[in-house]
C-alpha cells in the first residue's frame, strides 16, 4: 500500500525491505521507494513527513536514522532508508519546551472597516473615498495599525548526534518561510509560518569517550485566517489565509459631487506568496 501526496510524490515500502537486528541493541530497518519528484529535498521532506506522521515508532522503537538516496541521476526515483532502534529509545531525547508571545505587530492599512464620520467646512463638499485612508497626490497614504501577532519557539536540548544530518539541515533551510498545510501548534492551515531554526552542537570528552549532542530551537510566527472581509462598499465578502496577500485594484474616476478625480477600488485579489509544507517533517514532537 502506498501514500500519494498532493504534489504526486508517492511513497511505498519496498518488498522485503524490513530487517530486524538484535546484536547489542534491537533495531528495525526498512527501505521505501519514493517516486514523483526529481528533487532530492522534496523527496526527503515528503519521506520525513511520511515517517514522522505515520510511523514515529515501530514495535516500541523510535526513529534513529532517516535519509534518502537517488537511484539514477535525473530519474524521479529515490530510496528512503529508516532505522528504528532501542538505542534511540535509550538516548536522552528531551521533550520540546514551548515559549510564545502575542505582542502586537504593526502594518500599513490603506482602507478602513468603516468610515464612522465625515465633517467638512460649510460650502466644502467632502469626497467619498469609499473607506480609503489619507488620500494625497493621487494615492492613499494609509496609517499604521496594531495587528494580531503570535510568535512561538520550541526548544529541545541534548538531542543525539544522529538527529541533525546534512539532509536535515537542508530541510530546515528549504522549509524556512513556508506555511503549515495541516494543523500545527493549534493553528489552522495557512496561519503558521516556519521562521527557521537554530542549532548548537555540543562535544564532550569523558575518559576518551567523545559524545556529540545538539541543542535545537525552532521558531514560528502566526497570522490569523480571516473570512468575510468587505474591502469596499458593494464588494462581496472575501476570505484570505493568514499569510496570503490581499491587494486592491483601483481605477481613477471623477467624483461629480466634489469635482475631484480619485482612485476607487474595482477588484480585490488574494495572492498566495508562500509555499505550503507539513511541519511534522521537522521532527519536533
Amino acid at each position: 500500500m502506498s501514500t500519494v501526496f498532493v504534489d504526486k510524490v508517492e511513497i511505498a515500502q519496498s518488498y522485503g525491505g524490513e530487517l530486524e537486528n538484535n546484536q547489542g541493541s534491537r533495531s528495525i530497518d526498512r527501505k521505501y521507494t519514493i517516486v514523483g519528484t526529481i528533487d532530492e529535498m522534496t523527496a526527503y521532506a515528503r519521506f520525513a513527513e511520511y515517517i514522522y506522521t505515520q510511523f514515529p515508532t515501530v514495535s516500541g522503537l523510535r526513529v534513529e536514522t532517516l535519509g534518502v538516496e537517488g537511484n539514477r541521476e535525473g530519474a524521479p526515483l529515490y530510496t528512503g532508508n529508516v532505522r528504528w532502534s532501542s538505542k534511540a529509545n535509550e538516548s536522552e531525547m528531551s521533550l520540546p519546551v514551548k515559549s510564545f508571545s502575542t505582542k502586537g505587530g504593526t502594518t500599513k492599512k490603506t482602507w478602513s472597516f468603516e468610515t464612522v464620520d465625515v465633517v467638512s467646512l460649510p460650502g466644502f463638499t467632502a469626497t467619498d473615498f469609499q473607506r480609503g485612508i489619507g488620500f494625497k497626490d493621487g494615492s492613499y497614504e494609509g496609517c499604521d495599525v496594531i495587528t494580531p501577532n503570535y510568535t512561538a519557539n520550541f526548544e529541545r536540548k541534548g538531542l543525539p548526534a544522529w538527529f541533525v544530518t546534512d539532509a536535515y539541515e537542508k530541510l530546515l533551510f528549504m522549509m524556512t518561510g513556508s506555511i503549515n498545510g495541516s494543523p500545527f501548534d493549534g493553528k489552522a492551515p495557512g496561519e503558521l509560518m516556519f521562521m527557521g531554526a537554530e542549532g548548537k552542537q555540543n562535544i564532550t570528552n569523558e575518559n576518551g569517550q567523545i559524545k556529540i549532542t545538539w541543542d535545537m530551537t525552532w521558531e514560528f510566527k502566526a497570522s490569523p485566517n480571516i473570512g468575510g472581509i468587505i474591502v469596499s462598499p458593494g464588494f462581496p465578502p472575501i476570505d484570505k489565509h493568514g499569510w496570503d496577500y490581499l491587494w486592491l485594484y483601483r481605477e481613477t474616476v471623477d467624483n461629480e459631487e466634489s469635482g475631484r478625480s480619485i482612485p476607487l477600488p474595482r477588484a480585490a485579489y488574494v495572492e498566495r506568496v508562500y509555499l505550503y509544507s507539513n511541519f511534522m517533517a521537522l521532527g519536533i514532537f
